[in-house]
Parts: structure tokens; C-alpha cells; sequence
């Protein structure tokens, strides 16, 4: 194991243990590991929220400084930062939770090859022997650990330790027939495939669920090809090169980000944020004034 992989694996490995301990279904324990990432970085979505509906409300201001400073652009780009700076906004702060999710899939990735190690915590002598029992498969097989589980009640004969760790009854078939432990192949069409295709369906369909939400509320709708198409089938790829796991891990957090997004699009909708921000101007307008006729603050 490298150091990279211990130190982000390690703590993913307990929590999807802690949740593989309450439902006793690897398949389900992924899908609750999904929706508990999802809710520890819903704070970072309403802060994106809230920064889409201030960089919509910042759009004119935007616009007048690069028609002015059209013919300079080094200057444009120095009123651009001066007018973030002033608006304390970060034009970069909405890229925040995707790129925390880059770290967990690596971490997954390996959690969900090494369930004997991260998720069972079989120690590493007893994995090395049930390795070497296993039939027709390479010790420097990625797939290894997987098939430890799979060939369970051959290797359970040579290495009997096994059964003190729950490896017995480890299931990681989702409804019975997609293991999630195997990688989709294009040479081989199986259920796999529903995986990477259902990634694919859900964040096209999560673009669509926000561009509804953002021509309601009145703000920018995303029209790039970019983001609408190839960004998806750039994960479909992907999809095919990892664990089904991880992809399920993928395609779960999508449908939960279609849920988020219409929470935060309702909640955080630009005239709820504006009320609330003239409100606390009232408000604080009103304490000031209060405090000027009590003779504790000068004008």
C-alpha cells in the first residue's frame, strides 16, 4: 500500500464499514456511505448556491467593466479581481465540491478492491495466505481480495482465520446479478454496463434539473456542450476502467445531487436570499438609529 492510499483509504474503509455493519449489504452500504458524503459537503452546496446568486447579480457589474476595458485586457482583469475582491466572492468557490470528490473516488477505489483489508480489517498475514489459495488467479491481481469472497468456501478449508471476520457473508451483488467488484468491459456486454450507463443519465438529467431550477429563479442556464455532454461521457469512460463500485458510488451521488440541488434551488432562490439580505439591512439600519437616539452612537 502506498502512503497516498493508506491515509485516504483508511478512514473511507471505517465508514463504509460502519455502514456495511448496520445494513449487512455491501450494495446498500455504498449507497448510504454515498448519501452520508453528500450531506457532509451539502454546506459546501449551499455556499455554491449562494455564490451562483451573486455571481448572477453581479453579471451587469461584470459586463460594464469588460465593455470599458475591451482593448485592455490586462487592466479588465484587474477591475475583474478588484470588483471580486469588493463583493468578496471567489469566481472559483463553485469547483470546491467536486474537487473534494476526487480524493473520496481515488479512496473508494481502493476500498472497494480491498474489502479484506479496509472494510473486514483482516490482517495482512491471513489476505497474503487466502491469496495464495486461490485458484488460476495471480497474487498481483487488483481483483485478488474480491476473489477471496467469491471463492470463500474453497479457500475457508486452507485458511480457516477467515471465518472469524464476516468475509462469509460479504455479498457485493447489486440485486443479484451486478457485482460491483467487477470492472465493465467493452468486449463483454453485461449487466455491468448499467453502471456507467445510468452515471451518465443522472448527471445529464442533474443539468437539466438545474438549468429548470435557474430560468425560474432568473439566473444563467448552462448551454455548454461541455458540461451537458462530453463532461458525462468522459465519466461513462471512466465508468469502464474502475470497479462497478465505484461507478454506483457515481451515479448514486448524482440522483442525490438532483435531490440537493432541488432543496437548495427553492431554499437559497435568489428573491429568498435578497429578502433576507434587505431584511438584515433593515434591521441593522433600525439597531443604528435605535442606538443614535439612545445617544450611544454619534451620526
Amino acid at each position: 500500500m502506498n502512503f497516498l492510499e493508506t491515509i485516504i483509504s483508511t478512514p473511507l474503509g471505517y465508514v463504509m464499514e460502519f455502514c456495511y455493519m448496520i445494513v449487512r449489504s455491501f450494495p446498500l452500504a455504498l449507497f448510504i456511505f454515498t448519501i452520508l458524503t453528500r450531506l457532509l459537503l451539502f454546506p459546501l452546496n449551499i455556499k455554491q448556491q449562494r455564490s451562483m446568486v451573486k455571481s448572477s447579480a453581479m453579471q451587469g457589474k461584470v459586463k460594464e467593466i469588460q465593455q470599458k476595458y475591451a482593448s485592455d485586457k490586462q487592466r479588465q482583469t484587474e477591475e475583474l479581481q478588484k470588483l471580486y475582491a469588493e463583493e468578496k466572492m471567489n469566481p472559483l468557490s463553485g469547483c470546491l465540491p467536486l474537487l473534494i470528490q476526487l480524493p473520496i473516488m481515488y479512496g473508494l477505489f481502493f476500498v472497494i478492491y480491498k474489502p479484506l483489508t479496509y472494510i473486514l480489517h483482516v490482517p495482512q498475514e491471513i489476505i497474503d495466505r487466502a491469496v495464495a489459495a486461490l485458484s488460476n488467479v495471480p497474487a498481483n491481481s487488483m481483483y485478488a481480495q474480491i476473489d477471496v469472497v467469491g471463492q470463500y468456501d474453497a479457500i475457508v478449508k486452507q485458511v480457516p482465520e477467515l471465518a472469524n471476520y464476516g468475509v462469509q457473508n460479504m455479498d457485493m451483488n447489486l440485486f443479484g446479478i451486478i457485482n460491483l467488484g467487477e470492472t465493465p468491459s467493452f468486449n463483454n456486454p453485461s449487466w455491468l454496463w448499467l453502471i456507467p450507463i445510468a452515471s451518465v443519465v443522472f448527471q445529464i438529467l442533474q443539468v437539466f434539473v438545474m438549468n429548470f431550477f435557474n430560468k425560474r429563479n432568473g439566473m444563467p442556464v448552462t448551454k455548454s456542450f461541455l458540461m451537458i455532454i462530453v463532461m458525462p461521457l468522459i465519466f461513462f469512460f471512466f465508468a469502464f476502467s474502475v470497479p462497478g463500485g465505484v461507478g454506483f458510488y457515481w451515479a448514486c451521488g448524482s440522483l442525490v445531487a438532483i435531490l440537493q440541488t432541488c432543496v437548495t434551488s427553492t431554499i437559497y432562490s435568489p428573491g429568498r436570499i435578497n429578502a433576507r439580505n434587505e431584511f438584515r439591512l433593515a434591521k441593522g439600519r433600525l439597531n443604528k438609529e435605535k442606538q443614535i437616539k439612545d445617544g450611544r452612537v454619534h451620526e
